[in-house]
């Protein structure tokens, strides 16, 4: 079942339309779990960096945004054929997540395995939120996924040989106590920056 649902969702997010117009705001339906394949070609955007012949870095990240984040909530109940109440339990578990952060899956694979270290405090990359105005935040967290499972590609088919999955989270807001995002916000930027070159990945925000 699981090796259907990494064929399909491989290859809706293969036609994926390049960066759609989002909202931060929660749906007013929640997605049905067969909808899980356009929602991750929704919320995921792809970068890379070109050297000459070289590609230092390739990434694919995921914004867990209160729509993917349904949608996810959707489909892993419907996978695991989870009970009410631990369904229930994990889209408590998404939604305080997305209320205290700016929560994010990412993959990522380097011409060099030693520069895929985002993890560590003295990684070759800097990671950093930006909004349309230039503000910007770094993460509070990056965690290396250190156990990759068939779950984990069914749901990010993106995960491919030579990838390294993380969970990032940003705080929501700037180091003078302003939001990060609010009303006005046009887009999120996630900037992957350092001596290997820069890439970004945008969300475009209604």
């Amino acid at each position: 079942m699981l090796a259907l649902a990494l064929s399909a969702a491989a290859a809706a997010y293969g036609c994926a339309a390049p960066n759609p117009i989002v909202s931060l705001a929660p749906p007013a339906k929640a997605p049905v779990s067969d909808s899980y394949p356009d929602q991750l070609r929704r919320w995921t955007r792809f970068g890379r960096i070109i050297k000459q012949l070289d590609t230092p870095l390739k990434v694919h990240a995921t914004l867990f945004a209160p729509e993917f984040a349904s949608a996810y909530v959707s489909r892993y109940s419907d996978l695991f054929k989870l009970p009410p109440a631990k369904r229930a339990k994990l889209a408590e578990e998404q939604r305080k997540s997305w209320e205290t952060s700016f929560p994010l899956v990412f993959a990522a694979a380097t011409h060099d395995w030693t520069w895929n270290d985002f993890d560590r405090k003295d990684s070759v990359w800097r990671v950093a939120l930006v909004n349309d105005g230039g503000a910007q935040v770094s993460p509070q967290t990056i965690k290396r996924v250190r156990r990759q499972t068939a779950t984990t590609k069914s749901f990010f088919p993106y995960v491919a040989e030579f990838y390294e999955v993380y969970e990032v989270r940003f705080p929501r807001a700037l180091p003078d106590g302003r939001a990060l995002v609010d009303g006005d916000t046009k887009s999120l930027l996630l900037r992957f920056a350092g001596p290997l070159g820069q890439t970004e990945l945008t969300w475009k925000l209604r």
